[in-house]
């Protein structure tokens, strides 16, 4: 299914799957759109910034132009109404689902518009924000102190480094949501924005640790930020 698209989240919600992630910039004339890069021509028939296009010309692309499952054979897509949705429709049309929102714009900042969007459809004890960008985050930390953050980057690799050079099961992806809230607060390592106790799009985790003994390396570094 093309990503970050409407189809592509019912397609998600039919199978099953309770938690996605997405991608959000702001249009040009300030509405947060699903979409992951910050140019048009990878999944649309559009050109340019995302940011340079009013929300109604975004519309107007096809956000199925170029999906294709045989290398650009073919594309089912085309032609089927596909649209860039924003970050309003995204979380009403799916209710059941959590996400993490990725917020992928960092000039001009969108924190604001993303966090006022996630309050107005009610979702902020469902969503996590996310950035790979640590500016991001510390901008939006303080405008929303309810609503979970991931780690940036940046912060992942302090976290590395405090625990220490041990090997490490897969921390790919890791800036996007470990620990999970509950986790880090303390809480039931299998609250609903866990798989098994880990973070369900990777963690960080030392072999020979068990999942006590990473929270409370969790707690410690977080002291050192204090």
């Amino acid at each position: 299914m093309p990503e970050n698209t409407l189809v592509a989240f019912r397609r998600a919600v039919d199978i099953g799957v309770s938690y996605a992630e997405l991608d959000v910039h702001a249009s040009r004339d300030g509405h947060i759109v699903v979409i992951h890069d910050q140019t048009l021509e990878r999944t649309t028939n559009g050109q340019g910034r995302v940011q340079d296009h009013t929300l109604a010309e975004l519309q107007q692309l096809d956000a199925g132009y170029w999906f294709s499952l045989d290398s650009g054979q073919t594309f089912p897509f085309r032609g089927t109404r596909i649209t860039i949705p924003t970050l309003t429709e995204v979380l009403r049309h799916f209710p059941s689902l959590l996400f993490t929102v990725e917020i992928k714009q960092t000039d001009p900042p969108i924190e604001e518009q993303v966090i006022a969007v996630v309050r107005d459809c009610g979702r902020a004890a469902d969503v996590i924000l996310a950035s790979e960008h640590d500016q991001v985050l510390a901008r939006a930390r303080p405008l929303a102190p309810e609503i979970a953050t991931s780690f940036a980057s940046g912060e992942v690799a302090d976290f590395i480094q405090y625990v220490g050079a041990a090997p490490l099961v897969h921390w790919g992806y890791c800036w996007r949501n470990p620990p999970c809230p509950s986790f880090a607060k303390g809480g039931d390592p299998k609250a609903p924005f866990c798989k098994g106790g880990r973070a369900q799009r990777g963690g960080i985790w030392k072999r020979g640790s068990n999942e006590e003994n990473i929270r409370q390396q969790y707690h410690l570094w977080l002291t050192t930020k204090s």
